[in-house]
């Protein structure tokens, strides 16, 4: 309060607002204040961030302070927040109910024209988290995972469509790999189809556990932009899984 009270215009904004909008896993650090572009501000109280679109800013309050909003929050925090954190904080906030992704649109229609930093990462995860996001059909995925699976020449043999009995039902898994005791399954629904499927897709995992199987599941997202990352993980579990066997 004493950082924002010390100048003629300021709000709260980028990791303190994040800490008082109760968004997850943000450090507080030093207060951090938002004045008007071209103020020359200087703060031993606080970080000072000048901003040309500072009437333009969309506030809300938090007990006694003018904070920015969670949308203009998410703009900010994109700038220096490395890929994975923001998709955390981002999801967290959706799924908390803090994020309106209305609202983060109107954002970026101010921003035409401009290009803040990490805009171009955030506008994709709000793309992706609409409920109108495109979903990949199974057949598809399969597909991709299995020129992923052929790249190697180090798997062992592994069957596609492999029939289980999962909780008294007949089901197929994308992958089987019977030396490793590893199910490999893509999956390429969008985030909200994700959401819903959450508790089914784990009672499954456990029945397949029960069995002695581990399961890997790759997303759409994972398999087009890090095949050799998703490749690489299947071959240390493989690893990992031949050794206890041995062990």
């Amino acid at each position: 309060m004493a950082a924002v009270l010390s100048q003629p215009q300021a709000i709260v904004g980028h990791r303190s607002a994040a800490h008082l909008l109760g968004l997850y896993d943000i450090a507080r650090g030093s207060p951090t204040i938002v004045v008007p572009k071209g103020s020359n501000t200087r703060s031993g109280l606080a970080q000072v961030i000048e901003s040309d679109q500072f009437a333009r800013l969309a506030t809300t309050t938090v007990g006694a302070f003018q904070v920015t909003t969670v949308p203009e929050t998410m703009l900010a925090l994109a700038a220096d927040l490395e890929g994975e954190q923001l998709t955390d904080l981002f999801d967290a906030a959706l799924l908390a109910g803090k994020l309106d992704l209305k609202a983060q649109f109107v954002i970026f229609d101010r921003e035409v024209g401009r290009r803040p930093r990490g805009i171009k990462h955030l506008r994709q995860l709000a793309l992706s988290r609409l409920p109108t996001a495109p979903s990949h059909g199974s057949s598809y995925l399969e597909a991709m995972l299995e020129r992923v699976l052929k790249a190697s020449q180090r798997l062992p043999a592994w069957t596609r469509e492999y029939p289980f009995t999962v909780n008294g039902s007949e089901a197929r898994v994308d992958v089987f790999i019977p030396d490793w005791s590893l199910v490999v399954e893509s999956d390429g629904r969008n985030w909200h189809m994700r959401n819903q499927a959450f508790e089914s897709d784990r009672a499954r995992d456990i029945e397949l556990a029960t069995g002695g199987l581990q399961v890997l599941r790759f997303t759409y997202d994972m398999l087009l932009s890090d095949s050799h990352g998703c490749l690489d993980q299947i071959l240390k579990v493989g690893s990992v899984r031949t050794a206890q066997r041995f062990a």
